[in-house]
């Protein structure tokens, strides 16, 4: 009906408004954090921020899994096992992710994510023969072109910034384009899909970050 039409469309716009805002907002305090306050600790701040985003993230979905507004399974050792080849690539995205914007300005970052959306969906059409309408592409050309005239001004890549941001790249494309074959033999929801990730992210990546 044109009701439940109108109220999809709503819930639609909400949803695409906060992802927005939270995504720049989590870009910006992380720039912030791991630029300026890495030389004020014994250890990587960079790994200890994933493991407390990671942490945060597994309350959160538990909280709302105990509120009953969202349901996954119960961990279990066997479906860690089996998923854990997707988290080390979850965790290198995280990881290089936040390494990136240490080194890089977040305009130039923007530009390398626009770059990995481009990658996976070229990994997307040969390894799985997706195909890809023209008018996708040309959004993708709009996005990158946006992004490369937003940087035009703050340009400067060190050559650790861009290590760290072809890393980043790469096991992002790697994370999504494994996701998909993975998700045929484990079969999860998305709430369970980030619960795992997250405790597993925790799991490998605290031992190193308390070292």
């Amino acid at each position: 009906s044109e009701a439940e039409a109108s109220a999809s469309f709503t819930k639609s716009i909400v949803a695409s408004t906060m992802y927005s805002g939270c995504s720049v907002g989590m870009v910006l305090v992380n720039k912030s954090l791991a630029s300026s306050y890495n030389h004020l600790i014994d250890g990587d701040l960079n790994i200890l921020l994933v493991v407390f985003q990671a942490i945060t993230a597994v309350f959160c979905v538990e909280f709302s899994k105990k509120a009953g507004w969202v349901d996954y399974p119960s961990f279990n050792v066997r479906t860690a096992q089996m998923w854990a080849p997707v988290n080390l690539l979850f965790c290198g995205m995280l990881f290089t992710g936040m390494a990136s914007l240490e080194h890089n300005s977040v305009p130039m970052v923007t530009v390398f994510k626009n770059i990995t959306n481009i990658m996976t969906t070229i990994g997307d059409c040969i390894i799985y023969g997706a195909t890809v309408d023209f008018l996708v592409m040309a959004a993708f050309g709009i996005m990158l072109a946006g992004a490369v005239m937003a940087a035009r001004n703050d340009a400067d890549v060190t050559q650790t910034g861009l290590l760290w941001m072809l890393a980043n790249c790469l096991c992002t494309s790697g994370y999504v384009l494994y996701l998909k074959f993975a998700t045929k033999s484990v079969k999860l929801s998305k709430f369970g899909m980030v619960f795992y990730n997250n405790v597993l992210c925790t799991l490998f990546l605290f031992p190193v970050s308390v070292m």
